[in-house]
């Protein structure tokens, strides 16, 4: 026999949830279409992950290696966060190529960034995986590698970005990635990767001096759905706006919750200076 829940909760959490909807429903009316621009966190970074069957000698070295990073991804293998795998068996990260016992079970990563030749001609950006090779015969049959990213502009060392004008990792050390929704609808027809937002009037702004300058901070709160309704946003998050490309940060994010169920986001917003790297993110808009 199962346990029913009393009534009167059932019916307190239709209502929450029918005003929600309803709220929801007042967006689609007097709000706007907007685009969200999210900065990635430590916790958002997802795991790659892959297999490597096909491996190099290097002579010199008398070391077996492999690419660990594709060049089409524009982010990094982060190299504290990698796991490499041999022939199932899991192996131990050495500090570098030149520093791998004998006889250990090690793999070193090298990243080549910004790296020149002799002559000074640039080299192609690489993510290195050398693998301890005596007393191993090799070529090994299999590895298998994990690994979280990082923009590759990013100084491990420093954990500071190498480039200021860098799009990917300007404010952010792991990127940016967008709110994606095919099926998003705006007024009943379809506006892809867009999301309802109550945007009060611009000419309520608030001009306010910090240590960059002046800056614009909405004097009113704007609001949007929960998800699934709508994206969830955090703070130093972006939006955009579809009418005119102008682009805000998130500031003074409160979660307005009953209980413990989230029914409306509020925030304040800061415009951001058309200069600003962060407005060479490219959008996505189908």
């Amino acid at each position: 026999m199962f346990w029913t829940p009393p009534t009167r909760v059932l019916a307190t959490t239709r209502k929450i949830d029918l005003a929600i909807r309803q709220n929801h429903h007042l967006l689609q009316i007097a709000g706007e279409p907007t685009y969200l621009i999210r900065r990635i966190q430590v916790a958002d970074r997802k795991e790659r992950t892959g297999t490597e069957m096909d491996f190099e000698f290097d002579t010199d070295l008398g070391l077996w290696f492999f690419d660990l990073w594709d060049p089409s991804i524009e982010l990094f293998p982060d190299s504290r966060y990698v796991t490499i795998i041999v022939d199932g068996e899991t192996w131990r990260q050495a500090f570098d190529k030149f520093n791998m016992g004998a006889g250990a079970k090690e793999y070193a990563i090298e990243v080549w960034r910004n790296k020149t030749d002799s002559d000074g001609n640039p080299l192609d950006d690489r993510v290195i995986c050398w693998l301890n090779t005596p007393p191993f015969s090799g070529p090994y049959q299999r590895v298998d590698f994990t690994y979280k990213m990082i923009c590759r502009c990013v100084d491990i060392r420093t954990m500071q970005p190498s480039r200021p004008d860098c799009p990917y990792c300007n404010r952010s050390l792991y990127g940016f990635d967008q709110y994606l929704n095919p099926r998003a609808r705006w007024r009943g027809k379809l506006l892809p990767h867009t999301f309802p937002l109550a945007f009060p009037d611009v000419t309520r702004d608030l001009i306010e001096l910090s240590d960059a300058g002046f800056k614009r901070v909405s004097d009113v709160d704007h609001w949007t759905s929960p998800p699934p309704l709508c994206p969830l946003v955090r703070e130093h998050d972006y939006i955009q706006r579809v009418k005119n490309g102008r682009r805000y940060e998130v500031e003074s994010l409160a979660e307005i919750k009953i209980g413990a169920k989230l029914v409306q986001q509020q925030f304040k917003v800061v415009e951001i200076d058309p200069s600003d790297p962060v407005m060479n993110i490219a959008i996505k808009d189908n």
